[in-house]
């Protein structure tokens, strides 16, 4: 009979060392991971990083350029346009048509007493 140190060795699984690591291929795998790209220009997403205030004011880079070198750069501020701005430009145009309306209901009002003025006279 065979005591276990004589009967047949059953080998360990070989440790990872620095010369059978196969990172490389992991790393590979793992780099390739599919993701959403960014939309914006600027490649952030929404939610990352802190909190600022909004850019205001663009400068446009390509205006940027001097006719000649004696004249100075030209400067074309682009303001971004935030959903604040887009409500408050609403707000004005929904203001000036319904100015307008106004105007022409007033006029046409004044016409048809002045038409009616008109009529009762001749009936009189």
């Amino acid at each position: 009979m065979q005591t276990r140190r004589q009967g047949a060795k059953a080998k360990a699984p070989m440790k990872k060392t620095s010369r059978s690591y196969d990172g490389d291929k992991e790393n590979e795998v793992n780099a390739v991971k599919p993701g959403r790209k960014s939309k914006r220009e600027d490649g952030t997403r929404a939610g990352n990083g802190k909190k600022r205030l909004s850019k205001r004011q663009k400068v446009d880079k390509s205006a940027g350029n001097a006719v000649s070198q004696e004249s100075p750069p030209i400067f074309i501020f682009n303001t971004s346009k935030t959903s604040f701005r887009k409500r408050r430009q609403l707000k004005l145009e929904r203001q000036h048509d319904g100015d307008e309306k106004n105007k022409k209901r007033i006029e046409d009002l004044v016409t048809y007493f002045k038409n009616l003025d008109k009529q009762k006279l001749e009936t009189v």
